[in-house]
C-alpha cells in the first residue's frame, strides 16, 4: 500500500511539474516581461525643430525602451479633441495636403521620424536602450493669417512631390488637449496625456 501511494504521488507531482512547465510558467514569463517592458517604456517631451526656410516649427515627441527586451511592432497613435470649426478649409491652404474628414475623439495612427531604406514608417522596433522620435505636429507660421497645425499621418507630413499626405490639418490659434498611445508585441497599451499650448507654441504634460 506504501508502494502504491508513493507511485501515485510520485505520479501526480510529475503531472504537476509539468503543467507548470509547460503552460504557467510560459504564461507567468510572458505577462512578466510584459508587465517590466510597460513600465520602461517612456513617451517623453522633446524640445521643437525649427525649420526657418520653410517656415514651420516640427513638434515630435521622443519613445524611450529601457526595458528588459526588444520592442516588437512598436505602433504609436494619437487621439485629439478638435471642433469641425478647427478643420482647414482646402481653399485656405492648398499647399499643404491633409486628411480632410473630421477625425476628432478618434485614435489616429502616427509615423516615427526615423527613416528606414527611405521610407516613413508607422511600425516599428525599439531595441533596448532606443530612443526613437514620433511625428505629432507640425506648426505653419503665416505672416498674414492664422498659423496652422498639421498633424502627422502614418505617412509623416505632407512634402510636396512625395506623395505624402498629413493627417489634419487645424487651426493653430487655440490649445489643443490629445493623447498618446504606444502599443507592442510584448507591452500592454502605454497612454500619456499632453497639452498643445499655441501662445508659447510648445507640447506640455498635462
Amino acid at each position: 500500500m506504501q508502494s502504491n501511494i508513493s507511485l501515485l504521488q510520485i505520479f501526480v507531482s510529475a503531472i504537476i511539474g509539468g503543467t507548470v512547465t509547460a503552460v504557467l510558467y510560459p504564461i507567468a514569463k510572458y505577462f512578466f516581461v510584459r508587465w517590466i517592458n510597460t513600465r520602461k517604456v517612456k513617451i517623453k517631451l522633446r524640445p521643437a525643430d525649427e525649420s526657418p526656410i520653410n517656415e514651420h516649427i516640427s513638434h515630435p515627441l521622443r519613445i524611450t525602451n529601457k526595458g528588459i527586451s526588444t520592442i516588437k511592432s512598436a505602433t504609436c497613435f494619437i487621439f485629439i479633441e478638435y471642433l469641425p470649426e478647427d478643420l482647414v478649409p482646402p481653399n485656405q491652404e492648398p499647399n499643404i495636403q491633409a486628411y480632410r474628414s473630421n477625425s476628432s475623439y478618434q485614435w489616429l495612427s502616427l509615423s516615427w521620424a526615423r527613416v528606414i531604406d527611405d521610407k516613413i514608417r508607422s511600425v516599428t522596433e525599439l531595441n533596448v536602450g532606443d530612443e526613437a522620435d514620433l511625428n505629432v505636429f507640425r506648426f505653419h507660421k503665416r505672416a498674414e493669417a492664422r498659423p496652422l497645425l498639421q498633424i502627422a499621418s502614418e505617412q509623416g507630413f505632407h512634402k510636396s512631390g512625395s506623395g505624402r499626405t498629413g493627417r489634419v490639418l487645424l487651426f493653430a490659434d487655440k490649445d489643443y488637449l490629445f493623447k498618446i498611445k504606444v502599443t507592442g508585441d510584448n507591452i500592454f497599451p502605454i497612454t500619456k496625456s499632453f497639452r498643445f499650448t499655441y501662445k508659447v507654441c510648445s507640447i506640455q504634460d498635462f
